[in-house]
């Protein structure tokens, strides 16, 4: 994996996590990705216990956001932009509301307090945020090492 891959992918779920805190705050549900990824890992290995539930919801959003960047850079064609950025983060949405809605359909016990329409439409809207800073990040190295304009 690139370099700008990596830190593209690491601002990019910074953003996208801080803009769901942020949404969660303002709208008082939970919007919080790695939060309900470790809720859901809870329901699912009680034994693990809350603490290292939690880290794992947050090791494995992490892990997304690196996967997500590293195919967008994959799939990326010409110089990044910030509007392709938000055109590929808003693509991307899509296959992540679709894997998300399976790990809801899925689990054993889900957590009660995600009401699914309003959670997608929300992770929509995040993705549109990852996208557009991780394609910043990208245009920024680029225009470091002489690519960009």
């Amino acid at each position: 994996m690139k370099a700008s891959s990596v830190v593209g992918g690491v601002a990019g779920t910074a953003a996208m996590t801080a803009f769901s805190y942020a949404v969660s705050k303002e709208e008082r549900e939970n919007f919080k990705e790695p939060n309900i990824l470790g809720k859901m890992i809870l329901k699912a290995v009680p034994s693990l216990g809350e603490k290292k539930a939690q880290i794992m919801g947050w090791v494995l959003h992490g892990v997304a956001g690196l996967v997500f960047s590293a195919v967008y850079k994959k799939l990326l064609v010409g110089r990044p932009t910030l509007l392709k950025g938000l055109i590929y983060g808003g693509t991307s949405g899509i296959p992540a509301i679709l894997l998300w809605n399976t790990l809801i359909e899925l689990h054993p016990n889900p957590p009660k307090d995600v009401e699914k329409k309003k959670y997608f439409g929300h992770l929509l809207l995040a993705h549109i945020v990852f996208g557009g800073v991780s394609f910043l990040i990208y245009k920024a190295k680029d225009k470091i090492v002489g690519k960009g304009k």
